[in-house]
């Protein structure tokens, strides 16, 4: 007799963004004999945030930016053209995204997601640029005994705009299987499809 395919599509997963892990929910394996799992990564990032002195906002530490694209835990470089605001410096910031129409800068991941912004006490000359980092997204195939500890099996490293990876299992000697996207910059979203084969 001769083997069986049934696919297994997963929903897309939440855009996120660099510093902010995800994972798919876990693939049941008990009785495949193998399996072929696609992730998905599309990256979001918007371009580059060129803005005059007066967007940046001291009352509130922020910056005013309409549909700024920005998610919270994005890592960029501020730079400017003539003198950034006290308490700002030309170096990577971790943004937090008050709304679609501002944002804020933290001076660590954890900051970011904590809402702990950097307070500035005016808001310098010239333009000021926050430039987002170029993406660096880690893709785990990850398996488990018990639906709760895993482990990697099998990782790549993606530095482009959106990528397909596949991971080929043949008779894995784990009950169940999971991709995990680790997100060292940049900002995007995700998608997992799997392939169950039996006999």
């Amino acid at each position: 007799m001769g083997r069986s395919n049934t696919y297994t599509t997963q929903a897309a997963l939440a855009s996120t963004a660099a510093g902010i892990n995800t994972a798919s929910s876990s693939i049941n394996l008990k009785g495949w004999d193998g399996c072929a799992v696609v992730a998905r990564y599309t990256a979001s990032a918007p371009s580059a945030d060129a803005k005059a002195s007066t967007a940046y906002i001291f009352a509130t530490n922020s910056v005013t930016s309409a549909a700024h694209g920005f998610q919270t835990g994005l890592k960029g470089g501020l730079a400017t053209t003539t003198t950034l605001p006290t308490g700002l410096s030309a170096t990577n910031y971790y943004i937090i995204a008050v709304n679609a129409g501002a944002y804020q800068f933290a001076t660590t991941q954890a900051n970011a997601e904590a809402g702990t912004f950097v307070s500035f006490s005016n808001a310098g000359t010239g333009t000021h640029t926050f430039t987002p980092a170029a993406a660096n997204v880690v893709i785990q195939y990850q398996g488990s005994l018990d639906d709760s500890t895993f482990i990697t099996v099998s990782s790549e490293t993606v530095t482009t705009t959106s990528a397909n990876v596949l991971f080929n299992v043949d008779r894995p000697h784990y009950l169940f299987a999971r991709i995990r996207f680790q997100v060292n910059t940049g900002q995007g979203t995700f998608r997992v499809d799997a392939v169950k084969e039996s006999d």
